[in-house]
């Protein structure tokens, strides 16, 4: 297990942990995503009865707590074309993923909801992948 509570950074072959920073002690963190355009990390932490998506400095100083929301949320994505958090949810059916799309103010724009006859597990992960980029 990884302690203190931290975002780590890894090698690439995830070897070498290091904490970058401590995280807030209470609940659990399940999805972290990097904004390139706003050089800030985004995270989701379902804590009390309330998830969370905050906004990190690399320097670790927490920026913004924008969207407060029924739990638990699980993986980010940051779309930097447009500036917008996609947030999943296993909602408790099991066979259904919501992707909830929120502006950086934490106005929820919309949803989508994918439907699978394989359970996802509390999908922790989420990226975008652009065509022609690396």
């Amino acid at each position: 297990p990884l302690a203190p509570r931290a975002l780590y950074r890894f090698n690439r072959d995830w070897s070498r942990p290091q904490p970058l920073f401590p995280l807030t002690p209470s609940g659990y963190y399940a999805g972290v995503s990097y904004s390139a355009a706003s050089g800030t990390f985004w995270m989701s932490r379902n804590d009390a009865g309330v998830a969370l998506i905050e906004q990190w400095s690399r320097d670790g100083r927490l920026v913004s707590v924008p969207v407060r929301a029924v739990p638990p949320l699980t993986g980010l994505a940051v779309d930097d074309r447009d500036g917008t958090i996609w947030a999943m949810r296993q909602l408790p059916s099991g066979n259904i993923l919501r992707l909830e799309n929120y502006d950086r103010s934490g106005r929820r724009l919309g949803l989508y909801e994918l439907t699978t006859s394989m359970p996802f597990l509390d999908a922790g992960g989420a990226e975008f992948a652009w065509p022609g980029r690396r």
